[in-house]
Parts: structure tokens; sequence; C-alpha cells
């Protein structure tokens, strides 16, 4: 009996400590994850504002003088970037002005078979 009394104190005790460790640790492990892919999220978009700034950058020429040539060789180089698939330059009227695409060379993951 005595060691049933103590066998259940030890197990609320146990619980007390437990329990609370437990839940901070979760919790704590979702935010980290959370702010985890939030960076991750704002990264990405910053680098997609930096392609958009160097692509407006090297075709402000070819969009003046209207030459989809220039346009698209002064263009080819972003295009070889990794995670750069196409580039899609219209006007304020939305006429598609060029249109490049990247490298294909690698294969996609989501559609290749292993």
């Amino acid at each position: 009996m005595i060691f049933r009394r103590l066998s259940r104190i030890k197990t609320r005790a146990l619980l007390l400590s437990l329990v609370p460790t437990t839940i901070m640790a979760l919790t704590l492990t979702i935010y980290i994850i959370a702010s985890q892919l939030q960076d991750h999220a704002n990264l990405f978009e910053e680098r997609g504002h930096a392609v958009a700034q160097e692509a407006a950058a090297y075709s402000v020429y070819g969009i003046f003088s209207r030459d989809q040539e220039i346009l698209k060789s002064s263009l080819q180089e972003i295009t070889k970037h990794d995670d750069v698939t196409s580039i899609h330059i219209i006007d304020n009227k939305g006429t598609t002005l060029a249109l490049i695409k990247g490298s294909t060379d690698e294969p996609n993951l989501a559609t290749s078979r292993l």
C-alpha cells in the first residue's frame, strides 16, 4: 500500500514536470520552423525582385528601340541563372515584347522518373 502511494506521487510529480516541458518544446519547435519558412519565403521574394531589377536594367535599350533581337540577346545572360525558367517582358498595354525561355539542361524533378 505504501509502495502504491509512493508510486502515485512519483507519477504525478513526473507528469507535472514532463507535461509543461513537452508543451514548451513543441511550441518552440513549431515557432522555429514557422520562422524559418517565413525567412525562406522572404528570401525567395527578394531574389525575385533582384532578378526583375537586373532584367529591367538589361532590357532598357531593347524596349525603347523596340528591337526584339537586342532585347533577347541582352536577357540571355539572366536565363543562365539556375532559378530563372523564363523571362516575359510586356508593355503597359499588355503586348508581349519578348518571351525568353531558360535553359532546360537539367530534368524537371516533378516529371522525371528515377
